[in-house]
């Protein structure tokens, strides 16, 4: 209460200052708008003397004008700093306004950068998986391919060890042949039925021998003093043993299965087209064949004597 009843004498008292200095601002102002001319003056004052005394007795006294003139002096200027206050502030509200709406600008920006990034790692996530599936794809391809690669090249290396056996029996034919065309250089003969399983044996062999030495005399072979010695040498000897006889048919039948399984190799694996020694080599087995007739030798169930009989003909 007591609070409340000096908040209304300091409100009263402050509205009777500025009551007081209204008056007192007012008389002022009429005091400045008098005329200076004396006798305007004079005139003037009798016109208005009466109001003037009316007046003053009106005006507050001077300690009551010095008072209310320090507490007007105090209010005024707390209300501009009040009012420079309240401007700072509505500045600042203002300005604040304008950064709220830009944060909020901001942060839709950053809101749809967001989903257009969460969009794209979305993307490149399933780009990565696609990726990932394409590498296992490649990947197992390249085993599949490494894999045949490997067998292509355990392959190659059969085919070089096949190439090797298979050069080795053209050296050892062509050795054969040229030992044959040693023998008989020019001289051709009808197919030889030495050795025949259908023939009797001695038949066979004086045959083939009488054969032999034909080809032999018309060649000059026998001319050769070593033939001619080793035949003189024969002559004082005794007919071979039959032993000794199965044992060279034994050989010449291993040497036909040699010859007819290296033509078979040149008859299917080989292009011998392309290469003219093959070729000619070709011929020289046809020649032994017509001229031996090894064929007669071979049986169905012959054993294969050759070096290289278990390779698989391709």
């Amino acid at each position: 209460i007591n609070g409340g009843a000096g908040g209304d004498d300091s409100l009263q008292q402050l509205s009777q200052a500025i009551t007081n200095r209204q008056q007192m601002e007012l008389h002022m102002h009429k005091m400045n708008g008098m005329p200076m001319n004396p006798r305007d003056q004079c005139n003037t004052e009798e016109l208005s003397c009466h109001d003037s005394l009316a007046e003053l007795t009106e005006l507050p006294s001077l300690m009551e004008y010095s008072t209310a003139q320090a507490v007007v002096d105090q209010v005024i200027e707390v209300d501009t700093l009040v009012t420079k206050l309240l401007k700072v502030l509505r500045l600042v509200q203002l300005d604040n306004d304008n950064c709220i709406q830009q944060l909020i600008v901001d942060k839709n920006k950053l809101q749809q950068h967001k989903e257009d990034m969460l969009e794209k790692l979305k993307d490149l996530e399933d780009v990565n998986l696609k990726l990932q599936d394409e590498l296992m794809d490649a990947t197992q391809e390249l085993m599949i391919k490494g894999s045949d690669l490997s067998g292509a090249k355990a392959e190659m290396q059969r085919h070089r060890n096949e190439i090797d056996r298979l050069n080795e029996d053209i050296c050892t034919l062509s050795t054969l042949c040229s030992s044959y065309k040693k023998l008989s250089p020019t001289t051709e003969f009808p197919p030889m039925r030495l050795l025949s399983p259908n023939q009797d044996s001695d038949q066979g062999d004086v045959l083939g021998i009488l054969n032999l030495l034909k080809m032999w005399q018309a060649g000059g072979q026998l001319k050769d003093p070593r033939v001619r010695g080793y035949l003189e040498i024969a002559n004082g000897t005794q007919v071979q043993s039959p032993h000794q006889h199965n044992n060279n048919v034994e050989r010449l039948r291993i040497y036909a299965n040699q010859l007819e399984h290296v033509s078979r190799v040149l008859d299917n694996a080989l292009p011998t087209e392309l290469h003219a020694p093959l070729q000619q080599l070709r011929q020289d087995i046809e020649v032994v064949r017509t001229n031996a007739n090894w064929t007669q030798l071979l049986e169905s169930n012959e054993t294969d004597h050759n070096a290289n009989g278990d390779v698989a003909t391709p």
